[in-house]
């Protein structure tokens, strides 16, 4: 009776690909091509040639499940402060027509961060308590450096107190080295003193602040 050849009946996982295995038709490999893992089944007997290079696929494979860089955590940098801190600087006005930059106020937290890749994300997040000495618009800033990221602004009224949040977005394209992101208290319009972790006196709240920052591949 005659010999029937089938091949192979089903793919043969093998594993992590390398560059010294010779590899045969539906053979699986995985394999990492910059920083994308993904699945590779061979199309053609192939010894030494990698499945794909700045992604594109050499004519031995094919992809079998493509991964993807995005979304991928790199780093996370955290810090928080329960120190009663307090400003007095005067914005003069609730669209913040002056004494508003990187160098007016109080630095509540700070965070130094060099960025592991050029194609990724700062996402910045900072929580805390807040009141004011009067009734009066207050506002806190991140600031990316002497840029500002982002910004929040609460009414004070008869020593109400409330938290406030900023969530930022900073693109590392174009960086290098350390790079700093602060959150500060930005006062008042008319000046009164603005106050975080504390009540509108003062007077410690045992409260924290959080600023937390994670750099994320694209």
């Amino acid at each position: 009776m005659a010999t029937i050849d089938l091949g192979k009946i089903k793919f043969v996982n093998r594993g992590t690909y390398n560059n010294s295995t010779a590899y045969t038709v539906d053979d699986v490999v995985t394999y990492t091509d910059g920083n994308v893992l993904s699945s590779y089944i061979c199309v053609v007997n192939s010894t030494g040639n990698v499945p794909s290079s700045n992604g594109t696929l050499h004519s031995s494979w094919n992809y079998l499940a493509k991964g993807s860089a995005g979304g991928k955590t790199l780093q996370t940098k955290f810090t928080s402060t329960n120190t009663v801190l307090n400003s007095s600087n005067n914005y003069h006005e609730k669209y913040y027509s002056q004494n508003y930059s990187s160098s007016n106020g109080n630095q509540i937290v700070s965070i130094s961060i060099t960025p592991q890749s050029s194609t990724s994300h700062f996402i910045c997040h900072f929580s805390g308590d807040f009141a004011a000495g009067g009734n009066s618009h207050s506002s806190i800033a991140m600031w990316h450096g002497t840029s500002k990221v982002t910004s929040s602004c609460m009414n004070n009224y008869a020593g109400d107190a409330g938290g406030m949040a900023l969530h930022g977005w900073i693109d590392t394209t174009g960086l290098s080295g350390s790079q700093t992101i602060q959150v500060r208290l930005m006062g008042t319009a008319g000046g009164h003193t603005q106050y975080v972790n504390s009540d509108h006196s003062g007077n410690n709240k045992n409260t924290r602040c959080y600023l937390t920052v994670v750099e994320v591949e694209d």
